[in-house]
């Protein structure tokens, strides 16, 4: 799918998920670093792998937050915090970053943890969301291929053009 493909599902077909979560400049920018011009495949592998990331930082907050672990919360925060703003979910990352500096602000102890509870709440709150826009615009992107045309899952596995 060339760039033209991508800025149509960007800005006409962007799934709903998708317009709380992402930056659509951001996304194209994104889009743009593929090494192969022209290519179908980079937008929806950084968005996949963003999406892996989130579901293991999703169970990495998760277990810090029960087991009180502010050093172990600090460096996840992090972490969400710069990946999710370099794919453009902003909302996610603006979260990410007040929690950041919310927790080095307390010394990322294990009191901060149960202190700024309501702020990691918000932020598995943003997690979910963005999962779900992650799954909805890789969904969108690779259901187009080069031409346009949807693609039609066929016995086997194998696909095929429809139209």
């Amino acid at each position: 799918m060339p760039l033209s493909r991508i800025d149509d599902v960007l800005t006409r077909r962007l799934p709903a998920a998708c317009q709380r979560v992402f930056d659509v400049a951001r996304l194209r920018e994104v889009a743009r670093l593929d090494p192969q011009p022209g290519g179908s495949e980079f937008l929806p592998l950084v968005l996949d792998t963003f999406g892996s990331s989130l579901t293991q930082h999703q169970g990495h907050v998760q277990a810090a937050q029960r087991d009180r672990n502010g050093q172990q919360l600090c460096q996840i925060v992090h972490t969400l915090k710069t990946s999710a703003l370099g794919v453009g979910a902003l909302r996610l990352g603006d979260c990410a970053a007040r929690l950041d500096a919310s927790l080095k602000a307390l010394s990322c102890s294990a009191a901060s943890v149960v202190q700024l509870q309501a702020l990691v709440v918000e932020l598995l709150q943003e997690v979910d969301f963005a999962l779900k826009a992650v799954s909805a615009l890789v969904h969108e992107l690779k259901g187009q291929d080069e031409l346009g045309h949807g693609t039609v899952s066929r016995p086997g596995g194998l696909r095929r053009r429809a139209g």
